[in-house]
């Protein structure tokens, strides 16, 4: 997530799709959190895990989430 745009929501109160249609979604490893401290969080716990990772770019044109997951 854009930390910038991040900020404007909190300040602004701005609703999910406002947040999407000013970018806070964006593409590792740009962004917040850094993928690789969350890989060595979940390193540090004592169990099997399996983690589901799933960018929602609604509501957005389908065509600027495809380059990211085909990437």
């Amino acid at each position: 997530m854009d930390p910038d745009v991040l900020k404007a929501v909190s300040e602004e109160n701005l609703s999910f799709g406002e947040a999407v249609k000013r970018g806070v979604c964006v593409e590792p490893p740009a962004g917040t959190p850094v993928p690789a401290d969350v890989v060595d969080a979940l390193a540090g716990i004592d169990q099997e895990l399996f983690v589901i990772v799933e960018q929602d770019l609604y509501p957005c044109d389908p065509d600027v989430p495809l380059p990211i997951a085909v990437r």
